[in-house]
């Protein structure tokens, strides 16, 4: 998941790879967050990313990784893609459920 696929680099990326869950999150004052954290190879898995503008998590199947992230995303003139991110492969595999929010949910529990 991505919000560039055109010629803009990403402010917020989410991707996989063999075993592992990746974000990264460029903030306004051009500072570069990430996060890494293990995930079941070729299983189902449960990701959620949160970020409040002070830390970001990233919960893969309950498990929380958390890192300070001080800072806003930076806005960039991109719709948000899912399955593909310009540099990386598409991904492969299925996608059950994604859900976008504002702020953090009171139904999100860590």
């Amino acid at each position: 998941m991505s919000n560039s696929v055109g010629a803009e680099k990403p402010s917020f990326l989410l991707l996989n790879s063999a075993k592992n869950v990746h974000i990264m999150l460029k903030k306004t004052d051009n500072t570069i967050s990430t996060l890494h954290t293990l995930m079941r190879a070729k299983n189902w898995n449960t990701v959620k990313v949160m970020h409040d503008e002070n830390k970001m998590d990233l919960i893969v199947n309950d498990i929380l990784t958390e890192k300070w992230a001080i800072g806003r995303i930076q806005d960039i003139d991109s719709n948000l893609f899912i399955g593909k991110g310009k540099g990386f492969d598409n991904f492969t595999g299925f996608i059950d459920e994604i859900a976008v929010f504002t702020c953090r949910p009171k139904f999100i529990q860590i």
